[in-house]
């Protein structure tokens, strides 16, 4: 587990395609920065979260 800084800022308005698209990118960027990540191998994969 991880702490972040908290960030101040407005959500994702998804009626607003500029901001959509925007946010798409930045995923798209750290999409391919983690598949270039030189051990992405040793980073564990996402399990189902258990049931309620």
């Amino acid at each position: 587990m991880g702490l972040q800084h908290e960030i101040r800022g407005e959500l994702l308005d998804t009626a607003d395609q500029r901001q959509v698209r925007a946010a798409g990118a930045v995923l798209a960027e750290l999409h391919d920065a983690l598949a270039a990540y030189p051990d992405n191998d040793r980073v564990a994969a996402l399990e189902r979260p258990s049931e309620p």
